[in-house]
């Protein structure tokens, strides 16, 4: 049957959309491509915020034989919606729901937990090229002991979860990252992992003797047809997250029981002990037991635990949409959180108290520099993303992100916008060094999180989470952070 729907991609160069077109070809998809080219500054140029508000790549318009048009961002919600709506040959689509379920989760893996990593390590070594001599020198040393002591571990954490996947995988027979065959979940992490070993060796110069079966995994990616012809037609162009989890559940009436890991006061880690819920050692996990006598699952990466929930525990819709079109709205958002906000905030953290893992002496000129990296990045591009969530807001006119209810949407957006911004008012002028009353700055936003503290169940979750910390700390328990340090 002939294709009737026309696709444009908005493509940049130098970003995550070139796997976008690998996945169309898979999908033997006829596109339009619309390059855009990032300007001295390595930004995308303003031509992109006519397209979308945040003037990210990649972008995908869909235009229907009516006349209407679907606009798709965020590389893991394009790639689940192209999957979902276009694969009628099952080309990529996974054999059983288990295998569906693994390739839902790296769709959020890869942009919320894995990518974040690579943005700061590479934001760090750009930094070291701006400031004029010596202060490039000092500004190098500054760097390299935050990436030290966050970004190195954290990239060699996932690095060897990732490679144990691939071990795994391949002792099966498989050359894939789930079941037998191409999936979104290669597609989706083709971007992360064939930087870190070409473009990115330098961030881990090691990394081919230290994850073989990842390499190996990566070598075999690399030899993907379609994705050569991809590559090929671009050549010639050139606190944790866990609170809103237990607030999704207390809203759906389930039943669950909460397991407390305290982070280090110092480095902000996490314990060991949260390896033995996960490999990556982070939080949150929900581990489902079935009643049926199924042997349990356990679920990492909130967007994805947010999906599985409202997709088999919301059969009375009380946060997923029953319009087909809401749905889709609060699938973007679930991956928007992660994959573009939360990490931005992240950041911001992580550089702001660099000066106190900086050596003595240095402490000064570390706090010079980060502010320098913040100034020039990261500020920029959250205070775009909270300038869209607010006009988000005003266009919407109901109060809540999605429809005229709330929706898992709000729950997901409440940790990067209520609980690290707006109940946080004096640190982030402490990091942003705005003096501006942000309430006032952007206002949708300001009443939107009045409206979430003000929610019963928010608040039974805040006041149980509070009071559950509370007698664990009574107890003074003996958590181990040597893993990763």
């Amino acid at each position: 049957m002939p294709q009737q729907d026309k696709i444009t991609v908005h493509w940049l160069n130098f970003s995550r959309a070139q796997r976008i077109l690998w996945l169309l070809d898979e999908l033997n998809l006829e596109y339009d491509l619309k390059v855009y080219q990032r300007n001295k500054q390595f930004r995308a140029p303003k031509e992109l915020e006519n397209v979308h508000p945040l003037g990210k790549s990649p972008v995908v318009e869909i235009t229907k034989p009516d006349g209407e048009v679907i606009e798709l961002a965020e590389s893991g919600w394009i790639t689940q919606y192209l999957i979902d709506n276009y694969d009628t040959e099952g080309v990529l689509t996974p054999a059983n729901v288990q295998d569906s379920n693994k390739v839902n989760y790296f769709l959020h893996y890869s942009e919320g937990s894995f990518q974040p990593i690579l943005v700061g390590l590479l934001v760090n070594q750009m930094a070291t090229t701006v400031p004029p001599f010596p202060a490039n020198w000092i500004a190098g040393a500054v760097v390299k002991g935050i990436n030290a002591k966050y970004y190195g571990p954290e990239l060699e954490k996932n690095l060897k979860y990732l490679n144990d996947i691939a071990s795994a995988q391949h002792a099966k027979g498989s050359k894939y990252l789930v079941g037998n065959k191409l999936s979104g979940a290669d597609i989706i992490l083709s971007f992360p992992i064939i930087s870190i070993f070409t473009s990115g060796r330098g961030l881990r110069p090691t990394v081919v003797d230290e994850f073989p079966e990842l390499y190996k995994y990566y070598q075999n990616l690399s030899q993907e047809k379609k994705l050569k012809d991809a590559n090929e037609k671009i050549a010639q162009l050139d606190d944790s997250r866990a609170h809103r989890i237990l607030w999704l559940l207390e809203i759906l009436q389930l039943d669950y029981e909460v397991k407390i890991y305290l982070r280090h006061p110092d480095t902000w880690r996490g314990p060991v002990q949260l390896y033995d819920a996960h490999p990556t050692g982070k939080a949150p996990v929900l581990e489902v037991v079935f009643a049926d006598g199924r042997p349990s699952m356990k679920l990492a990466e909130s967007g994805f635990i947010m999906q599985y929930l409202l997709r088999f525990y919301d059969p009375n819709y009380i946060l997923n949409p029953t319009d087909l079109g809401e749905q889709l709205e609060v699938d973007y958002w679930l991956h928007f959180s992660e994959g573009s906000l939360q990490h931005l905030n992240m950041t911001l953290l992580i550089n702001s108290v660099a000066r106190h893992v900086a050596p003595f002496g240095l402490k000064g000129v570390a706090k010079l520099v980060t502010k320098g990296l913040n100034n020039g990045f990261y500020i920029h591009e959250w205070r775009l993303n909270m300038q869209y969530l607010d006009d988000r807001l005003a266009q919407n006119g109901t109060g809540f992100f999605v429809g005229n209810k709330l929706t898992a949407a709000d729950v997901m957006l409440s940790f990067p916008i209520f609980e690290n911004v707006f109940d946080n008012l004096d640190g982030v002028k402490e990091i942003t060094h705005d003096k501006r009353d942000l309430r006032k700055v952007w206002p949708n936003l300001a009443k939107w999180s009045r409206m979430i503290k003000n929610i019963p169940s928010y608040k039974k979750v805040s006041q149980l989470m509070d009071e559950e910390v509370e007698d664990l700390i009574a107890l003074n328990p003996k958590f181990d952070y040597a893993k990763g340090m």
